[in-house]
């Protein structure tokens, strides 16, 4: 049972990190970062 949990837990994190990288995205979107080869990115 404490399996299931934790593997709940990790989908919902999981959903969690996808959502603030498509509000990322949009928002670099928003500032005219269109495209990897635009600009060169340094990110972690």
């Amino acid at each position: 049972m404490r399996k299931l949990k934790e593997k709940k837990t990790m989908k919902v994190l999981s959903v969690l990190q996808d959502l603030a990288d498509g509000l990322m995205a949009v928002a670099d979107v928003r500032d005219g970062k269109v495209g990897v080869l635009s600009a060169p990115s340094v990110s972690c």
